[in-house]
C-alpha cells in the first residue's frame, strides 16, 4: 500500500492526505458513539429529515407540516433543503438504522462537505499556479478555519460553504457568450449556484454570487466588449441555476411573500449578530474572549458568528505578502497577474470585514437602506464567508512567497520583538494580576509562543539549510493543531443514543395541541439546553432530553405544538404570536383552548426537570360555526380574546371582509356531528351531518395552496378567518370535505426543474455528438 502510495502523483497524494485530516476527528467522535447534537442540528435540521423520510416511507411527500406553528409550510422552508441531492444520502442510512443511522449519517455529511469546499479551494489555487503544498495548507485554513469549523450544527450553512469556492473557480473559467465552448462554463457555473441553492442558506448564496460577480468583471480583464459578453455568460449562468432549483425556489418566494419577511427585516434585527470590532483582538489571540467549548464565553455578541481565528502562522504569511506587495524594492517577487489576483482578494478582505462590522460602521447601514436585498438578511458578521475565502485564498500566495524568499533577519527579529513583548506582558500579568481572566491569559500567552515560534523559524530557514520536507512537515502541523485546538468544538457532539429517547416516553394525539410561551421557550433552549455562552449541557442529555422545544416535537413519537422555531413564518402568525405572548396566563389559556390545545407546559425551575405540564379543556381543531361576522383584520384579535370566555354556540367566526352572498347569521344552537382526520400531513379528511347550513373553521394557518372539494365535485373557496385560519361556508345535509395541500408553486416549480434539466442533457448530448463526428472526419 505504501508502495502504491508513492507512485501516485503529488496533487493526488495531497488530496488523500487532506481527506485523512478532515474525516479524522469525525472518524474518531463516531467510534466513541457520539453524533452532532448541539443548537440547530438538533433544533432544525435533524427533526426535519427524520419527518421527511418518514413520510416518504409512509408513502407521501411532505408540502406541509402540521405539527408546528398551527400548520406551515414544509418544503417551501428552503432550509429544508429537501430538493439537495446530497441529503437523499441520508435516506438508506435511516431506512437501515432508523433515527441512529440518520444522526450518523449528518455527522459524515459534515466532512463531506468540507472536503468538498478544501478541494474547491485547491482548484483555484492549483488554476493560479500556486504550489501543491500551498493549495493543501490554503483548504486546510478553509476548512479548519474559526468561521466554517465552530458552526457545524449549522447544517444549511454548512452545506452551503461547500459550494463557494466552487462557484468562485467556475466564474475564473468563465468565457465570454460568443466564444466557441463558453455554453460548458455556463452549465458548470449554473449547476454549482444551483446546488447551493438546493443547499439551503440563500444568504450564503446570495453573497457567493456578489463575490462571483466582482471575480468576473475584474479577474482578466479585457476589453469592454469582451468582458460585457462574460458579464451575460455570467447573467446567462445565475438564471439558469434559478431554472434548475425552480422547483425549491418558487415555493420559497411565494412563501417569503407571505411571511414576515416580504418586504424587510427591520434594521435592528438584520444588524444583530454584527461583529464586534473589540473581536479583532482573536485574529491573533483566538480565545481571548474565553470559548464555549472549554469553559465561557465572556465577550458580547456570538462566539461562532464572529470567530475569525486563521491561526498565527497563517495569518504572519499574509503580513509579509503585504508587506512584500507594497514594497518597490520586493514587488518583483510577485509577478504582474499575480499582482493583480492578490489586490482584488485583499479588497475583499477589506470590505468583508467591514460590512461584518454591521452596526458598528458605516456601510452595512448604507447598503440596507439603498441597494436592494440586503435588507432581507440579518447578521452581517455571515459576510465573514468572504473573509475565509479571501485569506485562505491569499495564503496560498504568501506561502510560497515565505518559503522560497530569503528575508533581512533585522526586519525579521521585529516579529520577534513584537510577540516577545505580548509573551512577556502576559506573564508580569499572570504574576502581578492573579484576577485577571485565564483565558485571556492563556490566549496571550499561545498566541504570543506561535508568533514567536514563526519568527524564529523564518530567521533560522535561510541561515541554516533546513530540509524543506521537515520543514512544510513542521508548519502543518503548527497551523493544523493551533486550529484544531481553538476551533473544534467537540462538545457540539454527543452519544447517538439522546436521539433514540427523544419524545419516547410521550405519546401525544395527532388531534390535539401543545403550547409553551415564547419566555418559557427561550429558558428551555438558550438557557437549559442549549446556551449560547457554554456548551456544555446543565442538565444530564441521556436522562432529560429537550422534549418540548419546537422542532424537536418531530422526533420519533412527533406531536403537534403550536410552537414553531424558523426564522420565516407566515406573517399572520408571527403577529399572533407576538400578541399571545403580550397575554395573561389566563388569557392565553383562554386563546389557546379555542385551537386545540389540551396541554401547557410551564417552566419550573424547582422540579427535576424543569417541566411542569398542565392538561386543559379544549375544543377540537376542525369547528363548526352558526354565523358569520365582518371584522376589521386590525380588530380580529381584541375579539377573539373577547369570545373566550364564550360558549362556543355563542360565538361567531370573524370574517376579513363582507360577503357579497348571504351571510349566515345565527338562528338555532344545533352542533352538528362532525368527524374529520389527518389522512397525511398534506390532507383532512371531513365528514359532517347538519340541518343547517353555516362555517367549517380548520384551525391552521390560512396559506394559498389548500383547496377543499364537496363530496368529491365541487371546490369550496376557503376565506382567511379567524384572522389566521382557514374557514369556508358549508351547505346543510351530510357532506364529505376532503382538504389537501397542492400548491401550483410547487407543480409550476417542479415542471420548469424538469423541463431545465431535460433541456441541458439533451443539449449536451446534441453537441457532443456533433463533436465527436467533427473529430471522425
Amino acid at each position: 500500500m505504501i508502495k502504491n502510495f508513492q507512485n501516485l502523483s503529488e496533487k493526488t497524494k495531497y488530496v488523500i492526505v487532506f481527506l485523512i485530516i478532515v474525516f479524522l476527528p469525525f472518524l474518531f467522535l463516531i467510534s466513541q458513539g457520539k453524533v452532532i447534537f448541539w443548537g440547530t442540528a438538533s433544533l432544525q435540521f435533524i427533526p426535519w429529515n427524520q419527518f421527511l423520510f418518514d413520510s416518504v416511507l409512509n408513502g407521501v411527500f411532505p408540502l406541509w407540516n402540521p405539527y408546528n406553528g398551527m400548520g406551515v409550510p414544509f418544503i417551501a422552508n428552503l432550509q429544508s433543503a429537501v430538493f439537495y441531492p446530497l441529503n437523499w444520502i441520508l435516506f438508506p442510512f435511516y431506512v437501515l438504522f432508523g433515527i441512529k443511522g440518520l444522526t450518523l449519517g449528518i455527522t459524515l455529511l459534515i466532512p463531506t462537505h468540507l472536503f468538498i469546499g478544501g478541494i474547491g479551494i485547491m482548484k483555484i489555487l492549483g488554476y493560479f499556479e500556486r504550489s501543491k503544498f500551498s493549495q493543501f495548507l490554503s483548504a486546510i485554513i478553509f476548512v479548519f478555519s474559526g468561521y466554517i469549523l465552530t458552526r457545524l450544527s449549522f447544517i444549511s450553512m454548512v452545506w452551503a460553504f461547500a459550494w463557494v469556492p466552487w462557484a468562485v473557480f467556475a466564474c475564473m473559467q468563465l468565457k465570454p457568450i460568443n466564444e466557441n465552448g463558453s455554453y460548458k462554463q455556463i452549465f458548470k457555473l449554473s449547476i454549482l449556484i444551483a446546488l447551493q441553492i438546493l443547499a439551503g442558506h440563500a444568504q450564503t448564496t446570495f453573497y457567493t454570487i456578489l463575490v462571483s460577480a466582482i471575480i468576473v468583471i475584474f479577474l482578466k480583464f479585457g476589453s469592454i466588449k469582451n468582458q460585457l459578453f462574460k458579464i451575460i455568460s455570467f447573467i446567462a449562468s445565475i438564471v439558469l441555476s434559478f431554472m434548475i432549483s425552480a422547483v425549491q425556489i418558487i415555493p420559497t418566494i411565494e412563501f417569503l411573500q407571505n411571511s414576515q419577511r416580504r418586504s424587510e427585516v427591520g434594521y435592528e434585527f438584520a444588524a444583530n449578530l454584527s461583529l464586534w470590532p473589540a473581536r479583532l483582538i482573536t485574529v491573533l489571540f483566538g480565545n481571548f474572549w474565553g470559548n464555549p467549548n472549554s469553559g465561557r464565553f465572556l465577550s458580547g455578541g456570538n462566539f461562532w458568528e464572529e470567530n475569525i481565528y486563521l491561526g498565527v502562522f497563517p495569518i504572519a504569511i499574509l503580513i509579509i505578502l503585504f508587506w512584500t506587495y507594497i514594497r518597490k524594492n520586493r514587488k518583483a517577487q510577485i509577478s504582474k497577474q499575480s499582482r493583480i489576483i492578490i489586490k482584488i482578494y485583499f479588497a475583499l478582505v477589506i470590505f468583508s470585514v467591514l460590512f461584518a462590522f454591521g452596526r458598528f460602521f458605516v456601510l452595512f447601514p448604507f447598503l440596507y437602506e439603498y441597494i436592494p436585498f440586503f435588507s432581507l438578511f440579518q447578521a452581517p458578521s455571515r459576510f465573514l464567508i468572504v473573509y475565509v475565502l479571501s485569506m485562505s485564498i491569499l495564503f496560498g500566495f504568501g506561502f510560497d512567497l515565505w518559503i522560497s524568499s530569503a528575508f533581512n533577519h533585522k526586519k525579521t527579529i521585529i516579529f520577534l520583538v513584537v510577540f516577545g513583548t505580548f509573551f512577556f506582558m502576559a506573564i508580569a500579568g499572570k504574576i502581578m494580576n492573579p484576577s485577571f481572566p485565564a483565558t485571556m491569559i492563556n490566549s496571550l500567552l499561545l498566541g504570543s509562543f506561535l508568533g514567536l515560534s514563526f519568527g524564529l523559524i523564518t530567521l533560522i530557514k535561510d541561515k541554516i539549510q533546513i530540509n524543506q520536507v521537515g520543514l512544510k512537515i513542521l508548519v502543518s502541523l503548527v497551523i493544523i493543531s493551533d486550529l484544531f485546538f481553538h476551533n473544534f468544538l467537540w462538545e457540539t457532539f454527543q452519544p447517538n443514543t439522546i436521539f433514540n429517547d427523544f419524545n419516547q416516553d410521550f405519546v401525544e394525539d395527532e388531534y390535539s395541541r401543545i403550547f409553551l410561551n415564547d419566555q418559557d421557550e427561550s429558558f428551555l433552549k438558550f438557557s437549559l439546553f442549549f446556551r449560547p455562552d457554554r456548551l456544555q449541557p446543565l442538565v444530564d442529555l441521556r436522562t432529560t432530553s429537550p422534549t418540548f422545544i419546537p422542532n424537536t416535537n418531530l422526533l420519533n413519537n412527533r406531536f403537534s405544538m403550536v410552537n414553531n422555531f424558523d426564522p420565516i413564518q407566515t406573517e399572520k402568525y408571527t403577529h399572533f404570536w407576538k400578541w399571545i405572548n403580550q397575554l395573561s396566563i389566563n388569557e392565553q389559556k383562554k386563546i389557546v383552548s379555542m385551537f386545540g390545545v389540551d396541554k401547557i407546559i410551564h417552566v419550573d425551575p424547582s422540579l427535576l426537570n424543569n417541566i411542569l405540564l398542565k392538561e386543559i379543556q379544549s375544543e377540537e381543531i376542525v369547528q363548526w360555526y352558526e354565523c358569520g361576522n365582518y371584522v376589521i383584520v386590525e380588530d380580529q384579535l381584541d375579539w377573539l380574546l373577547y369570545y373566550g370566555s364564550k360558549d362556543r354556540q355563542d360565538r361567531c367566526v370573524l370574517l376579513n371582509e363582507e360577503l357579497s352572498e348571504f351571510l349566515i347569521t345565527k338562528d338555532s344552537n344545533e352542533i352538528p356531528e362532525i368527524q374529520y382526520d389527518f389522512f397525511d400531513v398534506n390532507t383532512i379528511n371531513i365528514n359532517y351531518s347538519s340541518s343547517n347550513p353555516g362555517w367549517l373553521v380548520i384551525r391552521q394557518n390560512w396559506y394559498p395552496g389548500w383547496k377543499a372539494v364537496l363530496d368529491g365535485e365541487s371546490e369550496v373557496n376557503i376565506k382567511e378567518v379567524d384572522f389566521l385560519f382557514q374557514g369556508f361556508e358549508i351547505p346543510s345535509g351530510d357532506h364529505k370535505i376532503v382538504m389537501s395541500y397542492a400548491p401550483k408553486s410547487f407543480a409550476v416549480g417542479l415542471l420548469i426543474s424538469v423541463l431545465t434539466l431535460a433541456f441541458l442533457l439533451i443539449f449536451v448530448i446534441i453537441v457532443q455528438f456533433v463533436e465527436n463526428a467533427g473529430k471522425k472526419r
